[in-house]
């Protein structure tokens, strides 16, 4: 006997969050070989190892190291959250982003758009560009 539930939010059951899922699976791992990538083919440093450098005064050598073992986990996590996802990966490359993105804010660097609309001065230009051109007739 099927259970009959009073919930408003059981009805009518949620479809389509297959594709969504694999989606989103294909992206986070497009995400962690594109940077994976920028430092195992072109030999990007990562903001991070700018940081500990410049901050933190770590030997050139170390944070080179410390980018190596970067990329390759994130192959590795690519990889796996393209398979069978995990929430300790994902919890890790969580971690990743808000460190990554922390030691962009830290040096100061605006290249991350996140960084760049939390400024105000930037958010007000975008926001009025966005404004302008929805009010400006065509």
């Amino acid at each position: 006997m099927a259970h009959v539930s009073r919930n408003p939010y059981d009805s009518p059951p949620l479809r389509g969050l297959g594709p969504v899922q694999g989606t989103l699976r294909v992206f986070v791992a497009l995400q962690c070989w594109g940077y994976a990538a920028a430092h195992l083919h072109f030999g990007a440093k990562s903001a991070m190892a700018r940081m500990l450098e410049r901050e933190f005064y770590l030997p050139v050598g170390d944070t080179q190291l410390l980018d190596l073992v970067a990329a390759v986990a994130l192959a590795l996590a690519g990889m796996s959250c393209l398979l069978r996802p995990a929430w300790p990966v994902l919890l890790g490359l969580f971690l990743g982003q808000v460190l990554f993105v922390g030691s962009k804010a830290w040096l100061s660097e605006e290249s991350h758009a996140g960084l760049i609309l939390a400024q105000p001065h930037h958010a007000l230009k975008v926001c009025s560009v966005q404004a302008i051109s929805v009010l400006s007739p065509m």
